[in-house]
């Protein structure tokens, strides 16, 4: 079940290629969470959110968005926490 999401978002990491013998091929949003009230630390970290392979950044990369900014963005919960499914103006 996705659902919207206002996040800042601080940037994109796009990578595909080899390392090790092993290939990989991703997009991620780099975003601004807070930390959970249970624990103790105080203020924000940096969160990265898997979207899709290297294209998906790319099509981010040629919409010429703009980093950091807030952004509404659809996520999805997966087994490793959240990954975003959905982001303004891709289809």
């Amino acid at each position: 079940m996705a659902f919207k999401q206002k996040m800042r978002v601080l940037g994109v990491k796009i990578f595909k290629g080899k390392i090790d013998n092993s290939e990989f091929d991703f997009t991620k949003l780099t975003v601004e969470m807070p930390f959970p009230s249970n624990s103790n630390n105080i203020g924000n970290d940096a969160v990265d959110l898997p979207f899709g392979t290297a294209a998906t950044g790319e099509k981010l990369r040629a919409l010429g968005v703009q980093f950091p900014a807030e952004y509404e963005i659809d996520l999805h919960p997966s087994t490793k926490g959240f990954e975003c499914v959905g982001f303004p103006g891709l289809k």
